[in-house]
């Protein structure tokens, strides 16, 4: 859930990421054909690509987590905060729900200039995060012909 309510907080910034020529690449663990299900039911305008090897997560650094962190006080509450504005618990069918993402800036020259490696499942940057960044980076994100995620 944590990581669907995040893909709406990025969508919602698309706008302001497009005026700046920044782009935008979700990638994902999940298989393609669960992406396009995904993507049947709650339409998005970012690309998103699969990567269930995890080269990507690893070559970041992008860590696992345990089965407790679900129970801290701060993960607890960010989820009963999700539910109370209509999201929904699922359960996870073939997901690796202890898997962490973050995200990341790149210049034009593709040198991580900001990231943001989630501590826990609840831990994405919020869009005024994302903004902030873009807009200390964006003489470096100029280009038109460069993707960043």
């Amino acid at each position: 859930m944590a990581c669907h309510a995040h893909l709406g907080e990025v969508q919602s910034i698309a706008a302001f990421l497009r005026e700046r020529n920044v782009q935008v690449l979700v990638v994902t663990f999940t298989p393609p054909a669960k992406i396009a299900a995904f993507l049947a039911r709650r339409p998005l305008t970012l690309p998103i690509v699969s990567d269930p090897g995890r080269e990507a997560y690893r070559a970041f650094g992008l860590k696992r987590t345990n089965v407790f962190a679900f129970f801290k006080p701060r993960v607890l509450g960010k989820f009963l905060r999700q539910i109370l504005h209509g999201g929904r618990i699922q359960r996870p069918v073939d997901q690796d729900v202890l898997q962490l993402g973050g995200d990341f800036l790149f210049d034009v020259g593709g040198k991580l200039q900001w990231s943001w490696r989630s501590q826990d499942a609840t831990d994405r940057p919020a869009p005024t995060d994302i903004r902030s960044a873009v807009q200390a980076l964006n003489p470096f994100l100029a280009r038109r012909d460069f993707d960043c995620s």
